[in-house]
């Protein structure tokens, strides 16, 4: 009887093993499978989902600067487990997928749309821009050639004049004025036909050191000739020339000039300028010069310099500042006379001053070796406390500067090496950063001036007789 109750409970465990056997699970199935009949086990879970795709590096700043730092891939949710029978246990849940690699940074630059732009582009808003040639943006996103080239980064130069001997250059809103061998000439900003402004005969012209205008009228100086020594007053449309300074004056030869004492047209109606002594005429003197109506000038010495090689003049407030080479310091002096005082020592060899509402500022060409000059400089003088600023060094030659409120522009007249072919204009920020190269390879830069879109610049030249220099102007 034992027997027949044992054989019996066995065929009754084989019956419940058979019940509860179960199919594999397909493979990567996101969901367990139900057991399938009450009391089995649960199926296994599912294979975890695929892992997330790696993040997109971050836009670089430019198209050489390092790629933002890859974004970080989320892992796939892991599978549910399968519902077991009634009865039955669950099945364990799936393996999430492993997270993404962050993807590499690119050097080249993108939008936040997700536009990339090329190893010789640069994402300049919303569209890649070449700046080698790009006319728009040119050297730097923003940049506009204003119809002009842009080759190598720099816009093209646009020849106004073509003429030897090209030194001095002044702009007003409509025309540019400028001295080219023995005579002060104008023409439209956009150049043409050119209108002789001094009408004696050129040899008053020669030699013209200094050229400033303001209101209707037009000034210069003609200092390098014992037979010279005048300051000459002519109306931008050539009429009524008259020599406020006349050579038989006291005080020395006029050098550099300042304008002052402005009318409501904006005329001057008074000259500052330095007097350097000839040899025939051994004075130097900071003067001031007025004229009447029929252009008889009065001048009267405001300061005494005899002890100075004054190279520049400009006004500021109430006072003149007078630039000395030797020795090197700024000397101030009030614009009703009295006594000079040093306003700052400094270390340069100055050959012009410039000032605009806060600062001065110095040109200057640094030690000569064989008549060369490789270290030349542009110093800001801030009238707040008088302490010297080299805000470029290693100009090779500079010849002359001029300011717009945002920058420096000045020219070397040839490179360190000595070649006159070799010229070049720059601009530098008054507030500090690197000098941009406006033009290269110009035969022997002079005289600069600036208006709101434009640099003006004078080629002396260098071929037989100079037949190469002329005035050129760039975009800004």
């Amino acid at each position: 009887m034992h027997s027949r109750v044992l054989g019996i409970h066995l065929a009754i465990l084989i019956a419940m093993s058979t019940a509860c056997e179960v199919t594999e699970d397909p493979p990567r199935d996101s969901t367990g499978t139900t057991g399938v009949s009450t009391g089995g086990t649960g199926g296994m879970g599912g294979t975890g989902g695929a892992s997330a795709s790696s993040g997109a590096g971050g836009a670089s700043a430019s198209s050489s600067s390092t790629g933002g730092a890859g974004g970080t891939g989320t892992g796939g949710a892991g599978g549910t487990g399968g519902v077991g029978g009634a009865g039955g246990t669950g099945g364990v849940g799936g393996v999430g997928g492993a997270g993404g690699t962050g993807g590499m940074g690119t050097t080249t630059s993108s939008s936040s749309g997700g536009l990339m732009c090329n190893g010789n582009q640069m994402l300049c808003g919303d569209a890649c821009a070449d700046l080698a040639t790009d006319t728009n943006h040119c050297g730097a996103c923003g940049h506009s050639c204003l119809g002009a080239a842009c080759n190598a980064g720099q816009c093209a130069a646009t020849a106004l004049y073509t003429g030897h001997q090209a030194v001095l250059v002044r702009v007003d809103e409509q025309r540019v004025f400028f001295s080219s061998h023995i005579d002060i000439l104008s023409m439209p900003l956009t150049g043409g036909a050119t209108t002789k402004v001094n009408k004696e005969e050129g040899v008053l012209a020669f030699g013209a050191r200094n050229m400033e205008i303001a209101g209707n009228n037009v000034f210069w100086t003609t200092p390098d000739s014992p037979n010279f020594g005048y300051i000459s007053k002519v109306s931008k449309s050539g009429f009524g020339q008259v020599h406020i300074v006349e050579p038989a004056v006291s005080h020395g030869q006029p050098h550099k000039l300042a304008l002052g004492n402005l009318d409501p047209s904006g005329n001057a109606t008074a000259v500052y300028w330095c007097a350097n002594g000839n040899g025939q005429l051994p004075k130097t003197a900071i003067v001031k010069t007025t004229w009447n109506a029929s252009g008889t000038g009065t001048s009267t010495k405001l300061a005494d310099a005899s002890a100075l090689y004054l190279r520049g003049i400009t006004l500021h407030q109430t006072d003149v500042y007078v630039l000395s080479a030797q020795p090197s310091q700024i000397v101030r002096v009030p614009q009703a006379g009295g006594a000079a005082t040093v306003f700052t020592p400094g270390t340069w060899s100055g050959i012009d001053l410039l000032s605009d509402a806060e600062n001065l500022y110095v040109l200057d060409v640094g030690p000569g070796l064989n008549g060369k000059y490789a270290d030349g400089k542009v110093w800001k003088i801030p009238f707040a406390d008088g302490v010297p600023v080299a805000l470029v060094t290693g100009v090779a030659n500079p010849s002359a500067f001029a300011i717009d409120g945002e920058h420096i522009y000045y020219t070397s007249a040839w490179n360190e090496s000595g070649q006159l072919a070799d010229g070049a204009v720059f601009a530098v920020p008054i507030a500090g950063g690197p000098a941009v190269t406006i033009a290269d390879k110009q035969p022997a830069p002079r005289g600069i001036a600036v208006d709101g879109t434009h640099v003006y610049w004078a080629n002396y030249g260098v071929g037989p007789n100079q037949v190469d220099g002329g005035v050129l102007k760039a975009p800004k």
